[in-house]
């Protein structure tokens, strides 16, 4: 009888069995989370490059990209997180930054290099929003890009 006793193992305290389940969880969770999220900024800028775009083309073509989205109450409402940077020539939301090239163009792109390419958007008068590859570049916008210039850049 003493030998079958000593062959029963305790078992592990279920916190720490429950402790190790959740962090297995997470291990596995965490990284799709950040590609959800990502995807989800994609959609956000490739939305708000189009209201920009819209609102920013009913205004002078001096008119920067700040003072464009402040000039429309709806837009002011549907993008009422995204914040100018500097001067307000270029505008940040959900990871993207936005500027208006031009008259007729708005272009968005990430604003920081991340582990999955994200595209960036252009969108013009005539041709609505198109999704560009990779932008080559994450941050501020190089300094005397045109609408030309945009065309010729390295996409990835």
């Amino acid at each position: 009888m003493e030998a079958q006793a000593q062959k029963i193992l305790p078992a592990p305290p279920t916190g720490l069995l429950l402790t190790a389940v959740g962090a297995i969880v997470l291990l596995v969770s965490l990284p799709r989370m950040a590609s959800y999220a990502a995807m989800d900024n994609a959609s956000d800028a490739r939305l708000a490059v189009r209201l920009l775009g819209e609102a920013a083309c009913a205004q002078p073509p001096e008119t920067t990209a700040w003072l464009a989205l402040l000039g429309d109450r709806s837009l002011r409402h549907r993008l009422q997180d995204a914040r100018p940077v500097g001067l307000g020539a270029e505008v940040r939301h959900h990871g993207y930054l936005l500027t208006r090239i031009g008259a007729e163009s708005v272009l968005a792109w990430p604003e920081r290099p991340g582990p999955e390419s994200l595209p960036a958007f252009l969108w013009t008068q005539s041709s609505g929003v198109r999704e560009l590859p990779a932008a080559p570049w994450s941050g501020p916008l190089p300094a005397g890009l045109t609408a030309e210039g945009l065309a010729a850049l390295p996409w990835r």
